[in-house]
């Protein structure tokens, strides 16, 4: 039996709650990655500060004050767009 195709979250979020490009790419790294801003930073080609004003904006959008919160609504999302195919 194949294992299922869970669906991407992330295009989700991004229709849902009008996320930028910029801050979709940030938006993965933190919810992928267990990394610290400084080095998704740098692998965004960013700075810091830039990093972090994405974040405060992702947070705006979303309702969420923490990066587990961001990792809880993208599961959701998951869930719910697996549920609906």
């Amino acid at each position: 039996v194949p294992a299922p195709v869970k669906a991407d979250p992330f295009p989700l979020l991004q229709a849902r709650f009008g996320i930028t490009p910029a801050e979709m790419n940030v938006l993965r790294e933190l919810v992928l990655t267990d990394d610290k801003q400084e080095a998704i930073a740098a692998r965004l080609h960013i700075s810091v500060s830039t990093m972090r004003h994405h974040i405060t904006s992702i947070y705006k959008k979303t309702d969420v004050q923490s990066r587990a919160g961001l990792c809880r609504l993208a599961a959701a999302d998951e869930f719910l767009s697996a549920a609906t195919q």
